[in-house]
């Protein structure tokens, strides 16, 4: 998913406005197409038969079941980092809002960062070895 920027709402938007919206999605749209086709190669290398969509939109879980309804998809699979990336968050809004309202089987990877904060589990893991 490639994100749209967000623009003031309480004025319309100028013509500049709507010229460095429409770089700033040509750029998100670019990076998500790399981000992709490396995936792919990756996937591809390992032996999985792999396909893509990159989608455009405000709406993001909607875009996303729609590629899904359209594709007659096997599985949809879904970083958890969320539009910002904050570890503080467990999973996005886009993939909480698909885990609720799917019809098709979901994947969600949890990406956080290499340093992150231990989950409760862990926690309780080291401090009360062997329990």
């Amino acid at each position: 998913m490639a994100p749209e920027p967000q623009l003031p709402r309480r004025l319309a938007p100028s013509a500049e406005d709507l010229a460095l919206a429409s770089r700033l999605t040509e750029r998100n749209r670019a990076a998500g197409e790399r981000y992709l086709r490396e995936l792919c190669e990756r996937l591809v290398a390992q032996g999985f038969r792999v396909a893509t969509r990159l989608a455009v939109s405000p709406r993001r879980a909607r875009a996303v079941s729609t590629i899904a309804d359209e594709a007659a998809v096997d599985l949809v699979v879904l970083a958890a980092h969320g539009r910002t990336g904050d570890g503080g968050e467990r999973c996005g809004s886009v993939a909480a809002r698909l885990v609720e309202q799917s019809r098709w089987p979901i994947l969600v990877l949890q990406d956080l960062p290499a340093v992150r904060a231990a989950t409760a589990a862990e926690e309780a893991a080291r401090n009360h070895p062997g329990h």
